[in-house]
């Protein structure tokens, strides 16, 4: 058995004449042929060789090497299946697919369901943020990808249980690579590197072509196991269930293994590459006056990590060197200019076809989940497009690559969708840049004073928080001579705290050990209202209430965001209220309002408030039905975000891009309301989890990812299909009327529709009315001339206020030149300090007016409103705010301020008088008076 042999001694390597050595350089383990891998084949021990000099026999395009690879496995008796989208629906713990094995994990790979097929080739996108300050730079990184890869899930505790194995995997690999593609053997070699990710972990074998990592042979037996005999990496493991082969093929790193081009970007989609070139109208690498450059930085680049400045800078003086040997002499500076725009054309590339990854697959930008990690590498693109002056829309840019993607996408009428949301992006970045300098500058103020700088944490809460790059920060800081030092994987540090949903564990109830499971008669007879059952456990919960488990309940406990039934328990006699019903574990406890005083074992009835299980029915089904009808009226992308189902209302959060409209509001109503009455099935079916995903994809997890082999799906018709364990109505008619309420925007990128159905939306249309009619009685009209007569309000409100406002503005003036007429000279300067019966508003525009004078020093005091109003002239040494304590202190207040104004608050307005005196002396002292 595979459990824990970590062994890779294979027969297929002694026939090959391949050794397992030891590299001289970094110390791996690796086979090899002797006399020919003296190394471990993995940069930076050895350098790419296959630069200029492909190691295949014919050059291979994108789509060419995908269908080759996958039709090599479908010889060798693999069943190709189709990609999931890079969004990680399925799962609960990552956002993004990461690897091909995404697809398969939790529930393939621990055995609670089978795969689609045993085994199987898949080619993957995927999307890994890991690296992004490197994608460009180095030549060989990508934010975005296919991984290739062929799967077996191995049982090796039953019979017939094993497909394949070690030995198989290498050959699969070792043929692929020298019969099927022709890669000379003596270019093989692979290297030993445990693997470790996601509580799993087994041996794995890195397969290098001259000097690139082209594969990834994963051996997965291990699972985290406190006990278990395996240590990798501090952790220990033990023997999985089944024994999973997870290879990763790089399908761009075979491309460009097979063309030699300098770098990968040049490989795997040229054409439109070169397009990027003109839009930015920089000189592409190959027509420069240095084509080699490229091609040496990109053997150099894999020589070393270049996330970091130190070995970015180090890897531009090796390549200045390097070129100096061939005659070509470029210093430091004429290198940086040379390559800095191309490889920020790289960037771009890059990040236009990730982009375009992710939105077609459904992520909407916002500051939450995936869709910040979109709005990063989004941000990221614009940001690099601003310093080549590039004016092309960025929208443009991403559907370039519609050709590249060709294969694997199809946008057809989501195209305009994503158009849209790019260009309200691009505006959005705008607006944070222009606003990002005037935050930055206030906060250097604060933070930045004697050249303290800015710390990492803060340019990341930034960044979060306001969208605001730390090159917007670094670029103000400089203009004030302060130094702010930023990392130079940034984005990847941000874009690595953003990976996946971070879950804190509810408190769990403890209930004693070996209670079985409650008997869910809510689902075996959903129309069950009252039902005989027998205690299992009366136990207090921390409020010191009545719980009971049953062996059998028609409760439906809360769950999904749906709240729970309620009803009573009668026993003896006596009827208790259940006022709350929650799900532990498999069981279902009862909290009620009093005691029972049931035993354990007595038979009890239960009789549940029906009434309030048909509304939170009802709404279940309106919302199933709403989230329907607004992914068919503002597209594919809409997802749910979150819900909530009451009695009397429910809720639904959606990603959509911008605000939803009241027209859009409409027609989704409208919609609701034909499925409603087109009075479709409600049915449901407990399904194997690979057949509910087969049948219906990945749109069955809106409501979120449920555990487990088996999936209660629920089906309006054909409208609409999600895996969910709530309670409905019969038929969609059954719901009622469908009333949305309010569309709110709660976040970005998220809106909330709030609705009511049947007798509940009856009930908020009659308050809509009768708010309605109110209003009009209150003006004296009728409903239909209030929005007329409401216009004319407002626009005589408005016309008054600026009547006001310049009448405010005309006393303001007058005082102030009353005020300054008699104002006291202190040490050179005009002191104002004076009491008035006005109200705070206008103290504070008399302060203001007064201190647009030099060298002046103005207090008013509201006799009306109370408090102090101090403002300084911009020629005033003073600290204001130093001011402000002092004069608070003196008059028993409270005060604080910064720049030119501060205010001194707790002083009541039959105090102010006294107070302003008292302040006049503090700020004579203060000006040496």
């Amino acid at each position: 058995m595979p459990g824990h042999d970590m062994s890779v001694d294979l027969k297929f390597f002694r026939e090959r004449n391949y050794e397992r050595m030891q590299c001289p350089t970094c110390n791996s383990w690796y086979w090899g042929i002797k006399g020919i891998h003296d190394r471990c084949g993995d940069t930076p021990c050895v350098e790419y060789s296959f630069i200029g000099a492909p190691k295949m026999p014919r050059k291979y395009g994108v789509g060419e090497m995908r269908e080759r690879y996958l039709l090599f496995f479908e010889r060798n008796g693999h069943t190709r299946v189709g990609r999931l989208p890079v969004i990680a629906r399925w799962r609960d713990d990552v956002f993004l697919v990461n690897a091909s094995i995404y697809d398969f994990q939790p529930h393939v790979t621990s055995g609670e369901v089978p795969p689609p097929a045993n085994p199987l080739t898949i080619s993957q996108p995927c999307i890994r943020l890991t690296d992004l300050d490197s994608v460009g730079r180095s030549g060989r990184h990508l934010s975005n990808f296919e991984m290739m890869a062929h799967h077996a899930f191995n049982r090796p505790n039953e019979k017939d249980g094993m497909i394949y194995w070690k030995e198989e995997c290498a050959r699969y690999c070792h043929d692929l690579l020298v019969k099927d593609l022709g890669v000379p053997e003596k270019e093989i070699v692979y290297k030993e590197n445990p693997w470790m990710g996601g509580g799993n972990a087994g041996m794995a074998l890195e397969v290098m072509v001259a000097g690139l990592e082209l594969a990834t042979l994963v051996f997965m037996d291990l699972w985290a196991d406190p006990k278990g005999p395996v240590e990798l990496g501090g952790d220990r493991y033990g023997p999985m269930p089944l024994s999973v082969v997870d290879t990763g093929y790089g399908l761009e790193r075979f491309v460009w293994v097979s063309q030699g081009t300098p770098t990968i970007y040049d490989a795997i989609y040229p054409g439109t590459l070169r397009r990027f070139f003109e839009l930015a109208g920089v000189e592409p690498p190959d027509r420069g006056a240095h084509p080699e450059v490229f091609a040496e930085s990109a053997r150099l680049a894999g020589m070393m990590s270049v996330s970091t400045t130190s070995k970015l800078l180090e890897q531009r003086k090796g390549l200045a060197a390097r070129l100096s040997e061939k005659g070509i002499k470029l210093g430091l500076d004429e290198l940086m200019a040379l390559m800095v725009p191309v490889e920020n054309v790289f960037t771009i590339a890059d990040h236009a076809r990730c982009v375009l990854l992710m939105l077609a697959d459904g992520i909407v930008p916002s500051n939450v989940k995936a869709g910040y990690l979109a709005r990063l590498i989004i941000r990221k693109a614009l940001r690099l497009m601003d310093e080549l002056g590039m004016e092309t829309p960025l929208a443009d840019l991403v559907l370039l690559h519609k050709s590249t993607t060709a294969d694997i996408l199809r946008l057809g009428e989501s195209e305009e969708v994503l158009r849209t949301m790019l260009d309200l992006e691009a505006k959005r970045y705008r607006e944070t840049v222009e606003k990002g300098g005037r935050m930055v500058r206030r906060l250097l103020q604060e933070q930045g004073a004697g050249g303290r700088g800015i710390s990492v944490e803060k340019l990341i809460e930034l960044y979060d928080s306001h969208g605001i790059h730390p090159a917007m920060v670094q670029a103000v800081a400089a203009r004030e001579g302060i130094a702010v030092e930023v990392p130079d994987a940034f984005t990847a540090l941000v874009a690595s705290r953003h990976a996946g949903e971070k879950r804190e564990a509810g408190k769990a109830v403890e209930l004693p050990p070996g209670l079985n499971a409650s008997e869910t008669v809510y689902y075996s007879e959903p129309g069950c209202r009252e039902f005989e059952c027998r205690v299992v456990l009366v136990r207090t919960d921390e409020k010191g209430r009545e719980q009971v488990i049953l062996d059998r309940t028609a409760f439906y406990p809360e769950g999904g965001g749906q709240h729970s039934d309620r009803g009573w328990l009668e026993a003896g006699g006596k009827r208790v209220k259940v006022i709350g019903v929650q799900k532990s574990d498999r069981t279902i406890l009862h909290t009620l309002e009093g005691p029972l005083g049931a035993a354990r074992g007595q038979v009890v009835k239960g009789v549940v408030d029906w009434r309030r299980r048909m509304a939170l029915s009802r709404h279940h089904t309106a919302t199933h039905i709403i989230i329907g009808s607004a992914r068919k009226v503002l597209g594919p992308h809409v997802w749910q975000a979150g819900a909530e189902k009451s009695e009397t209302g429910a809720h639904v959060d959606i990603s959509h891009y911008d605000k939803v409209t009241l027209e859009q509001v409409h027609e989704i109503e409208k919609v609701a309301n034909e499925i409603v009455a087109a009075n479709l099935p409600v049915e449901y079916a407990s399904l194997p989890r690979e057949e509910a995903e087969r049948r219906y994809g990945m749109s069955l997890y809106q409501g979120g990812a449920p555990a487990g082999p088996v999936i209660r799906v629920v089906r309006v018709g054909d409208f609409d299909s999600e895996a969910c364990g709530g309670t409905h109505t019969r038929t969609s008619g059954e719901a009622g009327l469908i009333k949305i309420t309010r569309a709110e925007r709660i976040q970005d990128g998220v809106v909330r529709l709030e609705y009511s159905a049947s007798v509940a939306a009856l009930a908020t249309i009659q308050r809509l009315e009768r708010q309605l009619l109110e209003s009009a009685s209150e003006l004296s009209v009728q409903p239909d001339q209030l929005p007329r007569t409401v216009r004319r309000f407002f626009e005589e409100w408005k016309g008054l206020k600026k009547e006001v406002a310049a009448l405010r503005e005309r006393a303001a003036r007058e005082l102030s030149g009353r005020l300054r007429a008699g104002a006291e000279r202190v040490a050179g300067y005009a002191l104002v300090a004076a009491a008035e019966e006005i109200d705070a508003e206008l103290a504070r525009q008399v302060s203001a007016t007064l201190s647009s004078e030099p060298a002046t020093v103005c207090l008013v005091g509201s006799a009306v409103s109370g408090g102090l109003m101090l403002s300084f002239g911009k020629d005033v040494k003073a600290d204001i705010g130093e001011a402000a304590r002092a004069i608070a202190g003196a008059v028993g207040g409270s005060g604080g301020g910064k720049g030119r104004f501060a205010q001194i608050g707790g002083v009541p307005p039959e105090k102010v008088a006294e107070a302003v005196g008292k302040a006049a002396g503090v700020l004579r002292r203060l000006l040496g008076g």
